[in-house]
This record gives C-alpha cells, sequence and structure tokens, in this order.
C-alpha cells in the first residue's frame, strides 16, 4: 500500500504527495534557501531508481495545478507524510502549512542567463553584488520564471524575481549547480531614474549685432578715455587761471625712436604755458622815517 504512492517506480520518475509545512520549524536558517526536507523513505524509494544527481524536483499546489515551481533537496530528516519547504516558496505556489503538495523528480538543463529584479531598492545599498550571488548560488539547485526568491544579507532579507532565464524549455526552469551563469540586474522596483536638467542652449547671435556692440563698447571707452590733471587751475594767491588743456596726443610722426626711448616732438605752442609779465615791484611802498 505504501509503495503504491510513488508513480512508475519501473520508469524512474518518482512522485508523491506530502503534507507541507516551513522550514523555518525546523531548520531557521535555511529559511532563504531553495531547497527542501523529505523523509527518509523517499531517499529509499528513489536509492533504487537510476536517478541524476544532484537530485532536483518540481512541486505542484495540488488545489491550484498551474502553481508550480522548482527546487533541490537539502537532506531526508522530515517525517513520514511531511515535507519542510521555504516559506517564500509556499508563498509562490499559494500553499499554507499542511496543505498538500506533489513532489516529482525532474531533470533540468544548466542555466546560461537570468535576469533578476529586486524589488525594493534597498537592494542598490549593497556594495558587494558578487556576495550576493554567490549566496544565490549556494542556497539555491534549480531557478524558476516568475517566482519571487528571498536571499539574506547582512541580517537583512532582500527578495529578487526571476524575470527570465536561458536556456528557455518546456518547465521555464533551470539548474544553477556547478553552472557559469551570466546575470543581469533589471532596475529596482521602485526606482526612479534621476532627472539631469539640461543646461539651456546659447542662443545665436547675429555677426553684425556682435560687431555693432564691441563698436559701441569701443566707443564708450573713448568717451569715458580719463584725462590726468583736467580742471581749473587755482594760484597760491586764491586766483584762477582757467581751464587747462589737454594736451593732444602725439601722432605717429611725432614719435621718434631713440635707443628705445620715445621722444615726443614739435608739441603745439598754444600747449606751451607762456610766462606773464608780474606787476610786483619790490620796495615800491611808501617809506616813512623813524621819526614819523
Amino acid at each position: 500500500m505504501f509503495f503504491n504512492n510513488f508513480v512508475n517506480m519501473q520508469n524512474n520518475s518518482f512522485s508523491k504527495p506530502y503534507r507541507c509545512q516551513p522550514i523555518s520549524y525546523v531548520r531557521k536558517e535555511m529559511s532563504d534557501g531553495g531547497k527542501i526536507i523529505l523523509p527518509p523513505s523517499a531517499l529509499g524509494v528513489m536509492a533504487r531508481m537510476e536517478l541524476q544527481y544532484p537530485l532536483l524536483f518540481r512541486l505542484t499546489n495540488r488545489n491550484f495545478p498551474s502553481k508550480v515551481t522548482h527546487c533541490g533537496v537539502l537532506e531526508f530528516t522530515a517525517p513520514e507524510g511531511r515535507v519542510f519547504i521555504p516559506h517564500w516558496m509556499m508563498q509562490n505556489i499559494n500553499l499554507q502549512a499542511n496543505d498538500l503538495v506533489d513532489i516529482t523528480y525532474t531533470t533540468l538543463p544548466r542555466g546560461e542567463f537570468i535576469r533578476i529584479q529586486p524589488q525594493s531598492v534597498d537592494f542598490l545599498d549593497i556594495s558587494n553584488h558578487q556576495a550576493v550571488l554567490e549566496c544565490l548560488f549556494r542556497k539555491y539547485a534549480t531557478l524558476t520564471v516568475g517566482d519571487i526568491i528571498m536571499i539574506r544579507y547582512v541580517e537583512k532579507d532582500y527578495y529578487l524575481q526571476i524575470l527570465e532565464l536561458k536556456p528557455d524549455n518546456p518547465q521555464k526552469a533551470v539548474s544553477v549547480i556547478e553552472t557559469d551563469v551570466n546575470v543581469d540586474f533589471a532596475p529596482p522596483v521602485g526606482y526612479v531614474e534621476p532627472t539631469y536638467e539640461k543646461p539651456e542652449e546659447d542662443e545665436e547671435i547675429d555677426p553684425e549685432l556682435l560687431h555693432e556692440d564691441e563698436l559701441f563698447s569701443e566707443s564708450s571707452e573713448e568717451e569715458t578715455e580719463f584725462a590726468a590733471f583736467e580742471g581749473n587751475a587755482v594760484r597760491i594767491s586764491g586766483k584762477e587761471t582757467g581751464n587747462i588743456k589737454k594736451v593732444e596726443e602725439p601722432t605717429q610722426k611725432q614719435r621718434v625712436l631713440n635707443g628705445g626711448n620715445i621722444i615726443i616732438k614739435n608739441i603745439p605752442k598754444d600747449t606751451e604755458d607762456k610766462p606773464k609779465e608780474s606787476t610786483f615791484k619790490a620796495f615800491s611802498g611808501t617809506g616813512l622815517s623813524l621819526r614819523g
């Protein structure tokens, strides 16, 4: 009667229903892995079959046959009729504690490519993603498209969804045991690409207007040119002598190079100050004698 629960033993096909329990009940440290614990009787039956190792299994929710995932086996120490499954795996196929799940032996191709999407932007805080992948391949034997797996890293749980697997196959699953896999990360759920403000492009300036601006700036500089000693001159006595005339800038012809020095010649006569006749006469006042 016991062996009637195993289907097609002669054809090396193992399949049996078990009551499921979360693996955290017996091995809490394996809650973030992808392997199950089966009873010793399952090992006894499969040992008489010609199966490929390591052993891989397909899990099907008996109440929802479309809910399927895949896994490896950690050990054969569960009570008879029971199977211990990671809680995240139970969630993927809508299993509750004590629900029936069909455990079927299967074979899968070795994975070549995996595309993963983190389910939280907190995953970006991890600086060493290589360590995360090593944890993935150490605790998982298979991956299935659509599954959301869990990885515990530095005392924190991270959830990753399997978006794509290669090679493609009818079971939409691959083995990740002893294989080289290319891994691609999709942007995490909730991630918003940062926006950068594009600098405004400089407006094109008409060359003619630019030329006019240059002429205007040159003319304005000439108008505001500083002239030294301009203004009204005042004698010591307080009398004004009139405006000082600005000396005209000598032309090129008026400049003569002489041993590296510049000598200015032919200065206009009207710029020279003409000496004025002095009206002061010494001893011209009224004389007085000591007698009065």
